[in-house]
């Protein structure tokens, strides 16, 4: 069964996963110091659609801590799952790749993957997770002036002085991703990390350390296209979703209970390791 879902070459099913994140605290998306035509200093990153520039959660932002909290998830106690350390997934699909011609195949090096860049890929190996960038309900920024210290003497530097912006609290941004070939105890990984998040423990952005960063992700919800011999047979958000390998559960969407159904996919998982 590991076969059905290690590899991109033919689709099982691909699971579209929407929410809402809202600022709890000032968030910066940093678009570079100097951006031309720029009136501060530090702007937020930009898109401009029907007129206007929308700020924007980049979904590279939103994948990267993901696969941080997932990474501290896995590494606690209570799951103890080993992740890989300085790329050794990478290295390993590299070698297959410079070896190709030996008997080993695809499906026996992604096995070897850690199961974080089984969800999230590394330089080499496409990502599960399409995450798109999230758009707000609203278009509002806000300006803040700084200054640099200078750490030897503690006091403020000449000439340092900066404007900041920022995206306020209570913002809410509208996020997407869409995961591909990817098991429940993987989705529920993934919401797992959206629960820590919440919690406070990680934040997004720049200026973390200035009470910025905190958000909060709700509203979660799941549909999905399922696939047999690749063709499309099913396309809803209300039905049950088969396990795609042996330490993989059932989980029924369009329920309310479908959020937390996933959680559990995850925490199976981690009881049979």
């Amino acid at each position: 069964m590991l076969e059905d879902w290690l590899q991109f070459d033919q689709y099982k099913r691909i699971l579209d996963i929407r929410f809402k994140i809202k600022t709890q605290e000032p968030l910066h998306i940093g678009a570079g110091k100097g951006v031309q035509f720029s009136p501060v200093d530090l702007p937020v990153i930009k898109y401009y659609v029907n007129g206007n520039y929308f700020p924007v959660i980049l979904g590279s932002s939103i994948k990267g801590i993901l696969r941080s909290i997932a990474e501290y998830v896995c590494s606690l106690p209570d799951v103890s799952i080993k992740t890989c350390k300085r790329g050794d997934c990478g290295r390993k699909y590299r070698e297959f790749l410079r070896r190709a011609s030996e008997e080993k195949s695809m499906v026996e090096v992604l096995e070897q993957f850690c199961i974080v860049c089984k969800l999230f890929g590394t330089e080499m190996f496409n990502s599960r997770l399409r995450i798109l960038d999230a758009f707000p309900d609203i278009v509002k920024t806000e300006y803040r002036t700084g200054v640099a210290i200078n750490r030897r003497s503690g006091s403020a530097k000449t000439k340092a002085l900066y404007e900041l912006e920022y995206i306020p609290a209570g913002i809410n941004f509208y996020g997407r991703m869409i995961a591909v070939n990817t098991p429940n105890y993987l989705i529920g990984l993934i919401f797992n990390s959206f629960e820590v998040l919440n919690n406070g423990i990680f934040k997004l952005g720049g200026f973390k350390s200035r009470g910025f960063g905190l958000i909060k992700i709700s509203d979660a919800s799941v549909s999905a296209e399922v696939f047999e011999k690749g063709r499309l047979v099913s396309y809803s958000s209300d039905f049950g979703l088969s396990p795609l390998d042996e330490r993989d559960t059932l989980v029924a969407i369009g329920r309310p209970d479908t959020y937390s159904s996933f959680i559990k996919a995850w925490e199976n998982y981690v009881s049979t390791k």
